[in-house]
């Protein structure tokens, strides 16, 4: 019988730009599966979803904008041990947001010790946690609406890492530090004509890339790229743009930008642009939690018809053909070729694991461009690799049932893990599982995914999750003013 044990954990939030120094630990132990552990954050001038406070001067007169708790609704990803996330919702504890808190539940505890929390504010910045890379992937978002005073409060993204701990302890202190960089732009001397007004303002680097995917480095603090974007349009109806208030945005933090060019487009309400493309100084440098100003004289702006280059994204399959192209946190599914007519799903039967055939509502298409694409009703079962070891795989559900088989050959999804080997030669896949000198060879048959001793019956292709994008231009010259919607997450 399991035992079910609450433990309230106390995480108190500090603001720091360190992380935390880490314990030694104890001979690995498992906390028991299905174990309730509740937990109860504290944060103290934490920086999840926040807003810039006024400008401060610390004690050697440096000027810097402190963070506060908004008061909007917000929440937190936390991470035990590179497990799936868990969501927790934030509560602002006073009104000048310097308190906050926040509860989470955690209603499996299926990973060995030393027992560490990672956090990323907001929660849907956070895209998956990577044990192998000991990272995770987030998303900086290329569409944000900021204010006169702040970078948009959900492109603020942050993270904590706790001390380890041989057993998972009562109280946990983390400190929280910033991914993204951000930038102050203040636009000058704009010739607009009268009852003209600015609606939005692009951004565009032509040597760097500046959002979209990224993944982040607990280990270093490093970042490097996964799907990223160049583009930055930023809704300022809620900044004076022609009376000279700054322009905040967020973008990755890719350092020295020193003589890179970007081209900076304030797109009108008439259907025009004003635009510019300039030069960075020497000085110029994006980093983590670092706010680079700088101002743009537009008098010489050339005036043009507005164009605005949007990166749309779109979710889809790709067919993997090669296993070095697996990591884990990536998504896969399996079909039964490389040109599929059937994919599995996670129903599980006395027969095996049931298929579902393509179908534009409960199943996959396959497009002419060799992408699937599931529709929101599909029953195709997504499998997550949860980690990898050389060419030894586990295949989960992203929450607790892994794709396992039995010696009887009947694959399912069960609680039980279970290590697969993993080989692609020309798109088709070879995945087995060993029980002492015998392996056993996922297989299609008969509408049914299940497992054989024969290499000869596997007869199976691997899809994985990615996200295509493509720029379209938006001609807004005879066009309404232009909504921004977020385009980059994935």
């Amino acid at each position: 019988m399991t035992n079910k044990k609450k433990i309230a954990v106390l995480l108190t939030a500090a603001l720091c730009l360190a992380s935390c120094a880490q314990k030694e630990t104890e001979a690995p132990e498992f906390a028991p599966a299905q174990k309730e552990i509740n937990v109860h954050f504290t944060a103290r001038q934490a920086e999840t979803r926040t807003v810039f406070g006024d400008a401060e001067t610390d004690g050697d007169g440096r000027t810097y904008y402190p963070t506060r708790w908004s008061g909007n609704d917000s929440q937190v990803m936390i991470s035990l041990n590179f497990e799936s996330g868990v969501v927790a919702g934030v509560n602002r504890n006073d009104e000048a947001g310097k308190q906050a808190s926040f509860d989470a539940s955690f209603t499996s505890i299926d990973t060995q010790a030393p027992y560490v929390f990672y956090i990323v504010s907001p929660s849907e910045a956070f895209l998956w946690p990577s044990s192998e890379r000991e990272s995770v992937s987030v998303t900086i978002p290329g569409a944000q609406a900021p204010s006169s005073a702040s970078p948009d409060e959900a492109s603020q993204i942050i993270v904590a890492k706790s001390a380890s701990h041989s057993s998972i302890p009562e109280n946990v202190d983390v400190g929280f530090t910033h991914i993204t960089a951000y930038g102050r732009l203040t636009l000058k001397n704009l010739p607009l004509a009268s009852g003209v007004t600015v609606n939005s303002v692009q951004i565009i680097s032509e040597d760097q890339p500046l959002a979209g995917s990224w993944y982040y480095s607990f280990q270093d603090g490093s970042i490097s790229e996964k799907e990223t974007s160049s583009s930055i349009i930023l809704d300022v109806s809620s900044v004076n743009v022609a009376g000279e208030e700054p322009i905040w945005f967020a973008c990755a933090p890719v350092g020295s930008m020193a003589n890179k060019k970007l081209k900076i487009s304030a797109i009108l309400s008439n259907g025009k642009a004003l635009v510019r493309t300039i030069t960075l100084k020497n000085t110029a440098n994006f980093a983590s939690g670092n706010i680079y100003q700088f101002s743009l004289n537009m008098s010489s702006a050339e005036e043009e018809d507005a164009v605005v280059t949007i990166s749309e994204s779109e979710t889809v399959y790709q067919l993997v053909t090669s296993a070095n192209d697996l990591a884990a946190g990536d998504e896969i599914i399996i079909v039964n070729s490389t040109s599929p007519t059937y994919a599995m799903t996670g129903t599980s039967s006395t027969s095996g694991l049931s298929s579902v055939t393509k179908d534009a509502t409960t199943g996959f298409t396959l497009g002419s461009d060799g992408y699937i694409r599931l529709p929101a009703s599909s029953s195709v079962q997504k499998l997550q690799i949860k980690s990898k070891s050389g060419s030894t795989y586990q295949l989960w559900d992203g929450s607790s049932k892994y794709l396992y088989s039995t010696t009887s050959n009947r694959l399912q999804m069960s609680t039980s893990s279970m290590s697969w080997t993993i080989s692609i030669s020309n798109g088709s896949a070879s995945l087995y599982f060993s029980s002492g000198i015998r392996r056993y060879y996922i297989k299609f048959d008969n509408s049914y995914f299940n497992t054989a001793r024969s290499s000869s019956a596997q007869n199976v292709a691997l899809y994985k999750k990615i996200t295509r994008e493509s720029s379209a231009e938006i001609d807004m010259s005879h066009c309404c003013p232009l909504k921004v919607v977020d385009v980059v997450k994935s």
